[in-house]
Protein backbone atom coordinates (compact mmCIF):
# COMPACT_ATOMS: atom_id res chain seq x y z
CA UNK A 1 0.00 0.00 0.00
CA UNK A 2 2.91 2.35 0.70
CA UNK A 3 3.96 2.26 -2.96
CA UNK A 4 0.45 3.30 -4.05
CA UNK A 5 0.54 6.16 -1.54
CA UNK A 6 4.02 7.25 -2.66
CA UNK A 7 2.98 7.20 -6.33
CA UNK A 8 -0.15 9.20 -5.53
CA UNK A 9 1.83 11.85 -3.63
CA UNK A 10 4.37 12.15 -6.44
CA UNK A 11 1.58 12.43 -9.02
CA UNK A 12 -0.14 15.08 -6.87
CA UNK A 13 3.09 17.07 -6.55
CA UNK A 14 3.46 17.02 -10.33
CA UNK A 15 0.07 18.62 -10.88
CA UNK A 16 -0.08 22.41 -11.14
CA UNK A 17 -3.75 22.33 -10.02
CA UNK A 18 -4.10 22.83 -6.23
CA UNK A 19 -7.51 21.10 -6.36
CA UNK A 20 -6.10 17.88 -7.85
CA UNK A 21 -7.19 14.57 -6.38
CA UNK A 22 -5.34 11.30 -7.00
CA UNK A 23 -7.29 8.10 -6.32
CA UNK A 24 -5.86 4.61 -5.93
CA UNK A 25 -6.98 1.12 -5.04
CA UNK A 26 -4.71 -1.35 -3.30
CA UNK A 27 -5.34 -5.07 -3.45
CA UNK A 28 -3.29 -7.18 -1.09
CA UNK A 29 -2.14 -10.77 -1.38
CA UNK A 30 -5.71 -11.93 -0.89
CA UNK A 31 -7.71 -10.70 -3.93
CA UNK A 32 -10.90 -10.21 -1.90
CA UNK A 33 -9.16 -7.61 0.31
CA UNK A 34 -8.86 -4.13 -1.13
CA UNK A 35 -8.85 -0.52 -0.03
CA UNK A 36 -9.53 2.65 -2.03
CA UNK A 37 -8.35 6.10 -0.99
CA UNK A 38 -7.65 9.55 -2.38
CA UNK A 39 -4.70 11.88 -1.89
CA UNK A 40 -5.26 15.63 -2.18
CA UNK A 41 -4.07 18.99 -0.86
CA UNK A 42 -5.70 19.64 2.50
CA UNK A 43 -5.47 22.53 4.95
CA UNK A 44 -2.54 24.82 4.37
CA UNK A 45 -1.72 23.20 1.04
CA UNK A 46 -0.33 20.06 2.71
CA UNK A 47 -0.99 16.64 1.16
CA UNK A 48 -3.71 14.66 2.90
CA UNK A 49 -5.26 11.22 2.50
CA UNK A 50 -8.87 10.11 2.84
CA UNK A 51 -10.34 6.63 3.02
CA UNK A 52 -12.98 5.91 0.37
CA UNK A 53 -13.88 2.21 0.57
CA UNK A 54 -12.59 -1.24 1.45
CA UNK A 55 -13.60 -4.87 1.29
CA UNK A 56 -12.83 -7.53 3.89
CA UNK A 57 -11.03 -5.06 6.17
CA UNK A 58 -12.08 -3.63 9.50
CA UNK A 59 -12.77 0.03 8.62
CA UNK A 60 -11.22 1.42 11.82
CA UNK A 61 -8.08 -0.67 11.25
CA UNK A 62 -7.66 0.25 7.57
CA UNK A 63 -8.17 3.99 8.24
CA UNK A 64 -5.47 3.88 10.92
CA UNK A 65 -3.17 1.89 8.59
CA UNK A 66 -3.74 4.36 5.73
CA UNK A 67 -2.90 7.34 7.95
CA UNK A 68 0.16 5.63 9.42
CA UNK A 69 1.51 4.57 6.01
CA UNK A 70 0.74 8.02 4.58
CA UNK A 71 2.73 9.80 7.32
CA UNK A 72 5.63 7.36 6.96
CA UNK A 73 5.74 7.94 3.20
CA UNK A 74 5.53 11.73 3.58
CA UNK A 75 8.52 11.64 5.90
CA UNK A 76 10.55 9.46 3.56
CA UNK A 77 9.97 11.11 0.17
CA UNK A 78 12.98 13.31 -0.43
CA UNK A 79 15.02 13.06 -3.61
CA UNK A 80 18.81 13.18 -3.60
CA UNK A 81 20.27 16.66 -3.91
CA UNK A 82 23.14 17.62 -6.19
CA UNK A 83 24.67 20.49 -8.14
CA UNK A 84 22.02 22.70 -9.69
CA UNK A 85 19.39 21.87 -7.06
CA UNK A 86 17.85 24.32 -4.62
CA UNK A 87 17.60 22.93 -1.09
CA UNK A 88 16.30 23.96 2.32
CA UNK A 89 18.63 23.39 5.28
CA UNK A 90 18.70 24.57 8.87
CA UNK A 91 22.28 25.88 8.49
CA UNK A 92 23.38 29.43 9.37
CA UNK A 93 20.02 30.36 10.95
CA UNK A 94 21.72 32.12 13.87
CA UNK A 95 23.80 34.32 11.55
CA UNK A 96 22.34 34.43 8.05
CA UNK A 97 24.86 35.41 5.39
CA UNK A 98 23.95 38.11 2.87
CA UNK A 99 21.87 36.84 -0.06
CA UNK A 100 24.19 35.64 -2.83
CA UNK A 101 27.01 34.64 -0.47
CA UNK A 102 28.70 31.34 -1.38
CA UNK A 103 29.29 29.06 1.60
CA UNK A 104 30.57 25.53 2.20
CA UNK A 105 27.98 22.90 3.06
CA UNK A 106 29.69 19.89 4.62
CA UNK A 107 29.15 16.26 3.67
CA UNK A 108 26.26 15.04 5.81
CA UNK A 109 24.52 18.41 6.10
CA UNK A 110 20.81 17.77 6.51
CA UNK A 111 18.45 19.16 3.89
CA UNK A 112 14.66 19.12 4.06
CA UNK A 113 13.44 19.98 0.57
CA UNK A 114 14.74 19.80 -2.98
CA UNK A 115 13.56 22.13 -5.75
CA UNK A 116 10.28 23.17 -4.21
CA UNK A 117 8.86 19.76 -3.30
CA UNK A 118 7.45 18.77 0.07
CA UNK A 119 9.38 19.74 3.18
CA UNK A 120 10.49 16.54 4.91
CA UNK A 121 10.17 16.51 8.68
CA UNK A 122 13.21 14.26 9.08
CA UNK A 123 15.46 15.48 6.29
CA UNK A 124 18.19 13.67 4.42
CA UNK A 125 21.97 14.11 4.39
CA UNK A 126 23.98 15.54 1.52
CA UNK A 127 26.18 12.92 -0.13
CA UNK A 128 29.35 14.95 -0.32
CA UNK A 129 30.45 18.49 0.42
CA UNK A 130 28.95 21.26 -1.73
CA UNK A 131 29.34 24.96 -2.27
CA UNK A 132 25.99 26.68 -1.94
CA UNK A 133 24.78 30.18 -2.82
CA UNK A 134 22.52 31.52 -0.06
CA UNK A 135 19.11 32.61 -1.38
CA UNK A 136 17.34 33.62 1.82
CA UNK A 137 15.32 32.40 4.76
CA UNK A 138 12.09 30.43 4.38
CA UNK A 139 9.53 29.65 7.10
CA UNK A 140 7.00 26.83 6.85
CA UNK A 141 5.74 23.61 8.42
CA UNK A 142 7.00 20.21 7.31
CA UNK A 143 4.85 17.78 5.32
CA UNK A 144 3.06 16.25 8.28
CA UNK A 145 2.37 19.57 10.02
CA UNK A 146 3.54 20.90 13.36
CA UNK A 147 5.17 24.18 14.28
CA UNK A 148 6.47 26.65 11.71
CA UNK A 149 10.22 26.24 11.34
CA UNK A 150 12.85 28.46 9.73
CA UNK A 151 14.99 27.11 6.90
CA UNK A 152 17.85 28.56 4.88
CA UNK A 153 17.65 28.22 1.10
CA UNK A 154 20.73 27.39 -0.98
CA UNK A 155 21.42 26.78 -4.65
CA UNK A 156 23.98 23.98 -4.82
CA UNK A 157 26.90 24.84 -7.12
Amino acid sequence: MKKHIENAIIQLQGSPDPTSIVRFTHTGNIPSKSVSARVFYGNGGKPAIAYEASSDYNVKYIKAKLNSDFNNVLNSILPSAGSGDTILTRQFLNALPPVGTVVDLADGTYYYRVNGGLISCNGNQLNGAFRGRFQGKYSSVCATGGAIMDYSTFDLL
